[in-house]
């Protein structure tokens, strides 16, 4: 009896762990954001993004000028940018055609392990 009691005890435990552990990471998940900006000037269409990332972690983001495709439909990425926090990127904007920002974080913990994966893109911007 003194043995199920102890299993059972330990059980319990484990899974309480588990679950507090799993609150705290969607906490956490959630302080993880990123937003992506276009703008046209001077014949340039560029791209911005941003990140605010949970203490404790590193994280890497990367932004991309799109033009969609008229014949698909798709977004067609142009020219990139990479970054910590925040990143810019710009190219030649071609008249006649639809851009926009596409953004992605990622955040990595203290040990460099992959924890969260966000993305973002701008409203259209037709030029």
């Amino acid at each position: 009896m003194k043995k199920r009691m102890i299993a059972l005890f330990l059980m319990v435990v484990m899974v309480l762990s588990v679950s507090m552990a799993s609150a705290a990471m969607l906490r956490a998940v959630k302080r993880n954001r990123i937003n992506a900006n276009i703008s046209l000037n001077g014949g340039k269409v560029e791209a911005t993004c941003k990140a605010t990332v949970q203490g404790g972690c590193t994280s890497s983001v990367k932004v991309s000028v799109q033009r969609k495709d008229d014949t698909t439909g798709k977004w067609k990425t142009m020219s990139t940018g990479t970054g910590t926090k925040d990143a810019t990127v710009s190219t030649t904007a071609t008249s006649g055609y639809s851009y926009r920002a596409y953004a992605v974080l990622k955040v990595y913990d203290g040990n460099g392990t992959l924890i969260d994966t966000v993305s973002a893109s701008s409203s259209p911007l037709n030029n």
